[in-house]
């Protein structure tokens, strides 16, 4: 998957029904999981976009970003 959307943002953690998961080559992203990433507005969009989803921002000071994936 980060040969498809990961250029240019950091998976920085990913969390499975409210429960961190770690970051694994062999870690896959399901329906519902929480993906915390880091990068530039353009490359967070792409990532989002590219995972059907939306960037939650918590802070305009952070470049973090919460992707809560859906169907």
């Amino acid at each position: 998957m980060h040969a498809e959307v990961g250029f240019g943002v950091y998976f920085k953690a990913l969390f499975r029904q409210g429960h961190q998961q770690p970051l694994l080559p062999q870690t896959t992203v399901e329906v519902g999981d929480v993906v915390r990433i880091a990068g530039s507005q353009w490359c967070v969009e792409q990532t989002a976009s590219q995972l059907n989803s939306v960037p939650i921002v918590e802070s305009t000071v952070t470049e973090t970003f919460y992707l809560a994936l859906r169907y």
